[in-house]
């Protein structure tokens, strides 16, 4: 992992270079597969759990932004969408619920 490589690239490499001497060895190309000794890298460092906002930080967010974003950032925190599907809607993707129109009202303690 010197060249700064990910540890699941490294490891995939690995596997691939076990799978390739696995089969010289079976067909007779080499006698022993140095690779399957090999241990998979352990360094790097360790995926980082994402985390919510609270209440005071969403606010002081949507503060901070200009224009229709502020709307934008209670839709993400408020509804729990992510940016990539808030992008990817359309006006056609609206579902209507039978029964009458009810708020979380959550906008309103803004």
């Amino acid at each position: 992992m010197r060249r700064g490589l990910a540890r699941s690239t490294a490891t995939r490499a690995l596997a691939t270079l076990r799978s390739l001497l696995s089969f010289a060895v079976a067909d007779g190309r080499v006698t022993v597969n140095a690779a399957a000794a090999a241990k998979a890298p352990t360094g790097g460092q360790a995926r980082r759990e994402g985390r919510f906002l609270d209440l005071d930080e969403v606010v002081a967010l949507a503060q901070a932004c200009r224009g229709p974003y502020a709307e934008l950032v209670y839709e993400l925190a408020m509804q729990g969408v992510r940016w990539g599907e808030l992008a990817g809607l359309q006006v056609g993707d609206r579902v209507m619920v039978p029964g009458p129109a009810r708020g979380c009202g959550c906008h309103e303690r803004f």
